[in-house]
């Protein structure tokens, strides 16, 4: 339970950091600006948790 609570906290912080690319991405209509390794490190974050 313990290790859920904190998988949980960590997915509403990495969330919260990807919003502005989400933004960024909805305003342009490009993925050019987006920055692939914040989306790897968030993706690797949550798998190791």
């Amino acid at each position: 339970m313990f290790f859920a609570v904190l998988q949980l906290i960590g997915g509403v912080i990495l969330s919260f950091g990807w919003l502005p690319q989400i933004v960024q991405m909805i305003r342009t209509r490009s993925v050019k600006g987006l920055n692939v390794n914040t989306v790897r490190e968030g993706i690797m974050t949550l798998e190791w948790a």
